[in-house]
């Protein structure tokens, strides 16, 4: 039996017409109303960017969830298993940050959406260098780079400079990941290094008059695949992308940013639309997050509920007007409370 193909969240596609994401909209949906309580939720996203180097070790990393041998261009998500049903789901993404649009081909793909990308007369590099520094990384709690799949440390540098001369002020509130950069080793190490470190200041860092794309860069050695397991190889890479989800939980928490599984599918999905049409515009999370006013709805209906409430203190008035203002501004589906 033909394997079954595995559908990516999101993909770029070009024709003679132009440059467009292929966008599955049901893709994160389906994954966070697995669990019950979507309010109570508060997923964190991970964003793996590599080849085969970043195959393997999800293999690993992610052991409960099924393998997919089948390639796909763009960019997956999964949710851990392991996680779905706590507190904090962890999703994760994958993909190549140096792929290349590609010839559409979405048969046998269902629900898809083929999203123009507006502003696509630069190069396909370009495109993707794009997306992924507008709305990827700003969407991301983690990013981690495996250094070996796109040409070691010197790749890793040349991409981070795309991305810092395109990424700033992505997102208002601004939203910035902590980004792992993981390098093979043929020592047995579990090490890792910020950019305190004299040499990876040298070869990692931004200017320092560049602004700032991540909230913290750290480089992690793990030992090849002839020195040891890959679960053994791996598990110093677990223990640090948990410890810096924890951190970003907190830190986006403190902020106000730490959005649950009611809200999240459709910030993420009005954000990537927001890049695909205006890539040179910040992403405003607290305009997106509201339905346009209607003031003449409101007015009406204000106006009756005067009329009809006219025994009611004024206190009482008060409070059920701003309450009703306040649910009307929640976008639709999203009106879960905590109890």
């Amino acid at each position: 039996m033909r394997p079954k193909r595995q559908q990516s969240w999101f993909q770029f596609v070009t024709e003679e017409v132009g440059a467009s994401l292929i966008y599955d909209p049901n893709c994160l949906p389906q994954l966070i109303h697995l669990t019950d309580a979507p309010h109570r939720r508060h997923p964190a996203l991970v964003s793996f960017l590599g080849r085969g180097k970043k195959d393997r070790a999800l293999r690993s990393l992610f052991a409960d969830n099924p393998s997919n041998s089948i390639s796909t261009f763009g960019f997956r998500l999964r949710v851990d298993h392991r996680t779905l049903y706590s507190g904090r789901p962890i999703l994760f993404t994958d993909g190549d940050p140096n792929q290349s649009p590609q010839p559409p081909d979405i048969g046998g793909l269902a629900g898809v959406e083929k999203i123009p990308i507006a502003w696509a007369s630069s190069s396909g590099a370009q495109i993707v260098d794009t997306i992924v520094t507008r709305f990827l990384l700003p969407a991301s709690h983690v990013v981690c780079i495996f250094a070996e799949d796109i040409g070691g440390l010197v790749g890793v540098q040349a991409l981070l400079r795309r991305w810092i001369a395109i990424g700033p002020q992505a997102t208002q509130p601004a939203l910035r990941p902590r980004l792992l950069v993981v390098v093979e080793t043929k020592e047995v190490t579990s090490g890792d290094e910020s950019l305190g470190d004299a040499h990876l200041a040298g070869v990692l860092a931004p200017p320092s008059d560049a602004p700032e794309v991540f909230a913290g860069i750290h480089m992690l050695h793990v030992s090849s695949a002839s020195v040891l397991s890959d679960e053994a190889r791996y598990r110093p890479l677990k223990e640090e992308l948990l410890k810096a989800l924890d951190v970003m939980e907190r830190d986006r928490s403190e902020c106000g940013l730490h959005f649950s599984a009611a809200h999240l599918p459709g910030l993420l999905e009005k954000a990537i639309r927001h890049t695909a049409q205006a890539h040179d515009r910040t992403f405003n999370l607290i305009e997106k997050a509201r339905p346009p006013p209607r003031p003449l709805e409101w007015t009406f209906h204000i106006g009756h509920f005067l009329r009809q409430g006219n025994k009611v203190a004024v206190e009482a008035q008060d409070i059920i007007i701003s309450s009703s203002l306040m649910l009307d501004a929640f976008p639709p589906n999203m009106h879960g409370m905590m109890a």
